[in-house]
């Protein structure tokens, strides 16, 4: 008995099927490949998608603060949903530990980890800068560079801000991704490139999410940490855990975007897989996702030679974001620059990214860029800059969240 006759048998069960199919319809075109569509089921199942990230993308602009304001609660929903995040993890004990310190010239870098959740270990480096704090608090989420935490230009910015007196911490995400075979921290914790943690953390970025957060639980514990003025950065995949982190966590009162948060109208392709977070196109574009947190300071960096992220989709979620936090007149706190050269966080846009957090974090300048002094990065295979030497023999995956949430809902 074919399809159409069980549907015929099922009387009452046909609007159901149909749903059903609906939301098959890129499978039932594979299957249609060869007889009926001529080998081009993949172009038409790649066109649909495209069409329907664009179209759930184009959320207009609230028409008052009132409308934006009354988005905030349904959208702060799906956002945490999607993250693996709803309802939040228990606040567990961190146990961090400082593992070893470096000192140099105007900052120390101290060698930290912690348990984000029980026997799920994080690694981080935190800056902090010479004199008597406390200072006002960066957090740094990394993108997909092949030495994590360690990579130059990554170090880089930490050491520009310690010296310009934040104190600025770099996470390093879970599991791996790009690295190769890089002696890079946390690689133990699975791969990025895993559709199984969808069903229960998100992805990698859900999970990374909740690790900045819990950084930020560890630094309310330092003296050294002004915690009423927190900002957040990162560049690609740390550009997108910026995003994220921002829009779910309050205490961070500052974002700064890089090479990332482009408009999905532009450029529907979401890149590797630890951008795609369920769910969240029921909020809206990249810029909805921002205006959770309207109207609480936005710098939006991208790049003209960036093919992922194109200068046309910063443009358009710039012009969203100007025109949705006009609505609380607070139109110059948030702003877009674009910059010459590839997909990067080159010298120029760490430049842009101090002087607006000396505005909008200190008080200090009026935006424009801060001159970043020259500076000596620490070799990145170096063993002084890892944290754990040795992985403890007692750890969880990113794939052993997954699977320990899908259990535990099932009652």
């Amino acid at each position: 008995m074919g399809p159409g006759s069980l549907i015929l048998t099922h009387g009452g069960g046909v609007v159901c099927y149909l749903d059903a199919i609906s939301m098959m319809i890129p499978l039932l075109l594979l299957c249609l490949q060869g007889p009926v569509l001529e080998g081009k089921a993949a172009q038409i199942q790649q066109d649909w998608i495209e069409r329907r990230v664009r179209a759930a993308a184009a959320v207009p602009a609230p028409r008052d603060q009132a409308e934006a304001d009354a988005r905030k609660t349904p959208g702060r929903a799906h956002l945490l949903r999607g993250l693996g995040l709803d309802p939040l993890p228990e606040r567990t004990p961190l146990g961090a530990t400082i593992t070893g310190t470096l000192q140099r010239e105007g900052y120390r870098i101290e060698r930290i980890a912690f348990q984000s959740r029980p026997n799920f270990w994080v690694t981080a480096h935190l800056y902090v800068p010479e004199g008597k704090g406390p200072f006002p608090v960066i957090l740094n989420p990394h993108g997909h560079w092949g030495w994590k935490k360690a990579e130059p230009v990554v170090q880089a910015r930490l050491i520009a801000q310690a010296k310009h007196g934040y104190l600025a911490m770099i996470v390093d995400s879970p599991g791996n991704s790009f690295e190769g075979d890089r002696a890079v921290e946390r690689r133990q914790e699975g791969t990025h490139n895993d559709w199984r943690l969808a069903m229960g953390v998100g992805t990698a970025t859900g999970v990374y999410v909740w690790d900045l957060m819990r950084a930020l639980d560890y630094l309310e514990t330092r003296s050294e940490a002004d915690m009423q003025h927190v900002g957040i950065t990162g560049a690609s995949g740390g550009g997108t855990a910026t995003l994220y982190t921002f829009a779910a966590d309050e205490r961070i009162h500052c974002a700064i975007p890089v090479v990332y948060a482009t408009s999905l109208e532009v450029n529907p392709h979401n890149g590797c897989l630890c951008n795609h977070v369920p769910g969240t196109l029921r909020v809206g574009d990249r810029a909805d996702l921002l205006a959770l947190r309207a109207p609480a300071p936005v710098l939006v960096i991208g790049a003209q030679d960036d093919r992922e992220f194109p200068p046309e989709g910063t443009r358009k979620t710039g012009a969203k974001l100007r025109a949705i936090w006009d609505l609380y007149g607070a139109g110059d706190a948030t702003r877009w620059l674009l910059f010459d050269g590839p997909h990067d966080y080159n010298r120029p846009m760490r430049e842009a990214m101090m002087g607006f957090f000396d505005l909008h974090l200190r008080g200090i300048g009026d935006g424009s860029p801060v001159p970043e002094p020259e500076s000596r990065t620490e070799p990145p295979e170096s063993p002084e800059l890892t944290v754990l030497p040795k992985w403890p023999a007692v750890s969880r995956t990113m794939l052993d969240l997954a699977r320990e949430r899908v259990v535990g809902a099932a009652a």
